[in-house]
């Protein structure tokens, strides 16, 4: 949940600005509401598949639903319709994610592409905000940049399982290793106490933190490759 917020929060500031609300706190209950639905939309889906499948639950737990069928009944005169729907059923859930990935990648392309843009042209600037508005052919290559490695990186790995083994194990890097990183970074740029500090806001905390992180991520890969 924490690795699928930070990894949304990305896209929220483009997200955000089409959206015409009344104040700032109409927007946080917007959003609040958006994480719960996609929680209990996560928990609904992963619920049945535990239950159903149990020890035989695989990495990708769509693909246990490839094999699913129906128990054929002579007696039941819908047992055809029946076949056919479950049959449905099982292709829809092993496609989701693949459907899934597809619908969101524009998005990413975009949110990712503009923040790599707007990295470059800070970094040119020593630091410094430009107003002035990026050209169309910077925004196109910032975007190519984007959206073509994970292209070519299909291309040389079709097998999803594996990848979402590899990236997985970055979820921890996200969770622990960017926000301590973070954290060491905001105290050199803003020493001293904040209003809501505590011991876990300190110095030695984000260095544990970074450390605990980069040695569960290191351990993670190496079992995953």
């Amino acid at each position: 949940v924490v690795t699928f917020s930070l990894v949304l929060h990305h896209s929220v500031p483009q997200i955000v600005a089409p959206v015409k609300v009344r104040s700032e706190f109409d927007k946080n209950v917007l959003f609040r509401r958006a994480f719960v639905g996609a929680c209990l939309l996560y928990a609904l889906f992963a619920a049945p598949v535990a239950y159903l499948f149990g020890d035989k639950t695989q990495s990708a737990a769509n693909l246990g639903w490839a094999t699913y069928h129906h128990v054929h009944d002579a007696s039941d005169p819908r047992d055809a319709l029946k076949t056919r729907l479950i049959a449905y059923l099982a292709q829809f859930v092993v496609l989701y994610p693949a459907v899934n990935v597809l619908a969101t990648y524009p998005l990413n392309v975009i949110t990712f592409g503009d923040a790599l843009l707007a990295a470059h042209r800070r970094f040119q600037a020593n630091g410094e905000v430009s107003a002035t508005p990026p050209s169309r052919t910077s925004v196109r290559i910032a975007r190519l940049v984007a959206a073509v490695p994970p292209l070519v990186g299909a291309c040389i790995q079709p097998d999803i399982s594996s990848v979402t083994n590899v990236t997985g194990c970055f979820g921890l890097f996200l969770c622990a290793v960017v926000p301590g990183v973070l954290s060491l970074a905001a105290r050199r740029l803003a020493p001293g106490p904040t209003e809501h500090a505590s011991p876990l806001n300190g110095k030695a905390a984000a260095v544990a933190l970074v450390l605990v992180g980069l040695v569960l991520t290191a351990g993670s890969l190496a079992a995953a490759l």
